[in-house]
């Protein structure tokens, strides 16, 4: 199944906030901001989470919310 523009744009915000650090929550439209985070949750690693919230691409509580929602092992 192919990608829609929508799962694209919220793919490549995430990449931007939380491995490219040239955006942040703040900077994206408000309506893509959970699919953002549930993205980022089941994607990447809590080492690239946590290594975007040092940089500051992040907030505390942006960090907690999507480390909530990443999946159990």
């Amino acid at each position: 199944m192919s990608e829609t523009l929508r799962e694209r744009m919220a793919r490549g915000y995430a990449n931007m906030i939380v491995i490219d650090g040239t955006r942040t929550f703040a900077t994206i439209p408000a309506g893509y901001v959970a699919e953002v985070k549930i993205y980022s949750a089941n994607t990447f690693t809590l080492a690239q989470i946590d290594a975007a919230f040092a940089r500051e691409s992040i907030t505390e509580s942006e960090w907690q919310e999507i480390v909530a929602l990443i999946p159990a092992a």
